[in-house]
């Protein structure tokens, strides 16, 4: 990692704008972001702003901090855990994988991984970026804007 980085705005994350557009971070330092922006049909082409100018455009999907701290605690507390993601309320629920009783997921929640001590969270957050990147917006959202 650069040592210029912007540190919240990282590589392969996904950002969301008022229209519900998502961005794609490729790159962020020395106060500039490299970003592909969701297009539809037409390919995807990079685009480079002053991180002032993405911040006021763009915000994150999920809080990170917020997330990486579950993350750790279930870790901790769980041992072996599946994570879903689930994007109407862009959170994470964790569950036990060793339980002899039965959970629950909630409709459109969508399997991230199973996880286990040593699991780095960056592991983690690559394959929730992947899921988020890949999973669209809840409908019920997309008719509030």
């Amino acid at each position: 990692m650069y040592r210029n980085a912007i540190p919240d705005i990282l590589p392969g994350s996904t950002w969301i704008d008022a229209g519900h557009l998502r961005a794609t971070i490729r790159a962020a330092a020395g106060g500039y972001v490299v970003f592909t922006r969701e297009t539809g049909a037409r390919p995807l082409r990079l685009e480079v702003v002053h991180e002032n100018e993405f911040r006021r455009a763009w915000a994150p999907i999920y809080d990170r901090a917020a997330i990486r701290s579950q993350f750790s605690m279930s870790l901790a507390n769980l041992g072996e855990f599946r994570v879903y993601w689930l994007p109407d309320r862009r959170r994470i629920m964790a569950r036990s994988v060793c339980c002899t009783r039965h959970f629950t997921v909630p409709d459109g929640a969508q399997l991230v991984g199973t996880f286990a001590e040593p699991c780095k969270s960056d592991a983690f957050f690559e394959a929730l970026d992947l899921v988020v990147r890949t999973t669209p917006e809840p409908e019920r959202e997309r008719a509030q804007a």
